[in-house]
């Protein structure tokens, strides 16, 4: 019996030195993506929306150090905070990371908007600068 303990001890103690080498990999990648995305600065906030029924949000939005995957974090008195996925405990992380696609698609979407929006907005505003050095 002592033998079964100490060998399932053994084992849960390689499984939880794996299990944490995962977790830093996983978190250590969602801030890789954070500062592709500051650096591409993408300008465009994504509001966190469930990326399943009653499961987490995930987001995009800036905060004072860069561009960020979000999701809301419900604390005392439930109060929701938005806050970046990389802060997220483990099993949020993990739930979350498959719907990342997703996220980087609407991004992608919105930036593509917004410029055809900036683009219309600068050809108008050329136009107004020619009429007016004209006078």
């Amino acid at each position: 019996m002592a033998d079964d303990v100490a060998k399932t001890l053994g084992q849960l103690k390689a499984n939880a030195a794996q299990l944490k080498h995962a977790e830093a990999r996983l978190t250590r990648s969602i801030e890789q993506i954070d500062a592709q995305l500051t650096r591409l600065g993408i300008g465009v906030r994504v509001p966190p929306e469930p990326v399943s029924k009653g499961g987490p949000q995930l987001g995009c939005r800036r905060f004072f150090d860069g561009w960020r995957l979000t999701t809301v974090i419900t604390g005392l008195a439930e109060l929701q905070a938005e806050t970046p996925v990389h802060e997220a405990a483990p099993e949020i992380q993990r739930e979350l990371v498959a719907h990342v696609p997703a996220l980087l698609t609407k991004l992608s979407t919105a930036v593509g908007a917004r410029l055809k929006a900036t683009q219309k907005a600068a050809g108008e505003a050329e136009k107004l600068l020619e009429a007016v050095a004209e006078v």
